[in-house]
C-alpha cells in the first residue's frame, strides 16, 4: 500500500526529531571489542541515567540549552583490507578514452 505524500513527510519528520536525540559513537571494528550492546549498556548505566543524576536528556549544556541526549547508537566502520590497500583504481588515468575504443 502506496503512502499519500503527507504520510511519508509525517514518518520523516519523526525520524528527523529521534535522531536529534542520538548520540552516534563511530569506532572502527574489531573482534576483541565490547559488543554494541555492552557499549550502550554502558552508557545507560553511567552516563544517560547515572544513579542520583538527573538523566542525560534532562541536562542542561554549558549555555544552559537542554541536552536532550538520550540514546547511544554505536557505528561501526570496517577496518581496510589487503584489497583496499593493493588494488589500483586509477579511473581517471591518461590514454584515450573509452569512447574511442568503442565507437565504430
Amino acid at each position: 500500500m502506496a503512502r499519500t505524500p503527507q504520510e511519508h513527510e509525517a514518518i520523516l519528520r519523526e525520524k528527523k526529531s529521534e535522531g536529534e536525540n542520538q548520540l552516534y559513537f563511530h569506532l572502527q571494528y574489531h573482534p576483541d571489542d565490547p559488543k554494541a550492546c555492552t557499549i550502550q549498556e554502558l552508557w545507560t548505566e553511567y552516563v544517560s541515567h547515572s544513579p542520583g543524576e538527573l538523566p542525560s536528556a534532562q541536562m542542561n549544556n554549558c549555555w544552559g540549552n537542554p541536552c536532550g541526549l538520550d540514546k547511544l547508537v554505536v557505528a561501526y566502520s570496517r577496518p581496510l583490507n589487503l584489497r583496499n590497500k593493493f588494488s589500483v583504481r586509477n579511473i581517471h588515468g591518461r590514454g584515450r578514452p573509452v569512447s574511442a575504443f568503442l565507437a565504430g
